[in-house]
């Protein structure tokens, strides 16, 4: 039996009973991933709710025992807690991953209408600041991530895909009538392109239907649609739709800051077996486009119907999008093999004598 490294896996997003958030989805998979491959301790929860965990971990921390670390950071900001743990483990010598969720603050993308949210956003570069001074290796879920830090030791680490969703291979192509649109509904999502685009689609195609998955209310006019599925709750509210769903499709504006962000549904998606209809943002387009996995189209409502009509109707190009879409999920996009290689760029900083072993094995 190949021993096992042991990780101190640090999370700052409590989990409810769904995984109804990017966040959560990131933090949970991960861990049922690390699981896996490595002995964890898990600490997890709210700024408030992970304080105590920490503390006691903090008192009776087992020296000698941990190969790396890793904190998955929240999108606001770190406790004092929090980052006493960090320099911490800096000072036993314990190689620490941290990864960065996104940027919005560079972007003028977070909200500061309140004195809470001023004080969260300036604490976003606080945390930023003490994140570097104790990383080994910061992650990033894209490549542009990297051009705004001045760091040693940077690397990628997009969503996972969970492997567990995949459907059966198909023995032949089979019609469907449901585009599926997943997450938060604002200015930055562009719902409203996709909304505009199915009225135009149901003139030509009146059986197709638009399943939303999202907590936030679909806006009027279109929450009256007939050809409108709106299911509050996570995306496993989707499967039993499964067999007639057509793509899944992110129709996010061209914007700065969407041109270099890698949306998690974009990954959930995936999970289950679905081509990708995609706005061409440069890192979305980059993904579809490498593996054949499905199409790009313009942010424009003209473009994203001439594109769902295809997906609608090209049977021959449905069924090599979704072999491609199995087989990118299977290889190298789970979550599996995200976790591994957290591990692999980590454990070679590790001071303890079996962490080259344990390199080596892992996987095995």
């Amino acid at each position: 039996m190949t021993e096992k490294p042991n990780l101190l896996y640090l999370g700052q997003t409590p989990f409810s009973d769904k995984l109804d958030a990017a966040p959560k989805v990131r933090t949970y998979y991960l861990h049922e991933a690390f699981k896996k491959i490595a002995n964890v301790t898990f600490i997890n929860g709210s700024r408030s709710s992970r304080a105590n965990p920490l503390i006691a971990h903090l008192k009776h921390f087992p020296r000698g025992y941990y190969h790396a670390a890793y904190l998955e950071a929240a999108t606001s900001t770190s406790t004092p807690v929090d980052i006493g743990m960090l320099y911490y483990l800096k000072k036993q010598k314990i190689p620490l991953g941290i990864f960065i969720r996104d940027l919005y603050p560079l972007f003028d993308l977070s909200p500061r209408r309140t004195l809470k949210e001023e004080v969260l956003y300036r604490a976003w570069f606080a945390s930023q600041y003490f994140y570097q001074k104790t990383a080994t290796v910061l992650f990033y879920p894209t490549p542009p991530f990297t051009t705004f830090f001045d760091f040693p030791h940077q690397a990628l680490l997009p969503p996972g895909a969970r492997k567990s969703w995949l459907p059966e291979e198909e023995s032949k192509p089979t019609q469907r009538n449901i585009i599926l649109y997943s997450g938060a509904m604002g200015k930055e999502c562009g719902e409203r392109t996709l909304f505009k685009a199915m009225e135009e689609v149901v003139k030509k195609h009146p059986e197709t239907q638009l399943l939303v998955i999202s907590n936030a209310d679909c806006p009027s006019p279109w929450n009256e649609s007939k050809w409108l599925i709106h299911i509050k709750g996570s995306l496993e509210s989707a499967l039993p739709y499964l067999p007639q769903i057509v793509c899944g499709v992110i129709p996010r504006p061209l914007s700065d800051y969407n041109h270099i962000a890698m949306p998690i549904k974009t990954f959930d998606y995936l999970s289950l077996g679905l081509p990708l209809l995609v706005t061409k943002c440069h890192e979305l387009q980059s993904l579809v486009e490498s593996d054949a996995l499905g199409l790009c189209c313009d942010d424009n409502v003209s473009d994203m119907v001439k594109h769902l009509f295809i997906m609608l109707e090209d049977q021959e190009r449905q069924s090599t999008w979704r072999a491609a879409v199995r087989q990118a999920v299977l290889t190298k996009h789970s979550w599996q093999c995200r976790a591994e290689y957290v591990l692999r760029e980590l454990l070679p900083y590790s001071p303890l004598k079996d962490a080259t072993n344990l390199l080596r094995n892992l996987g095995k």
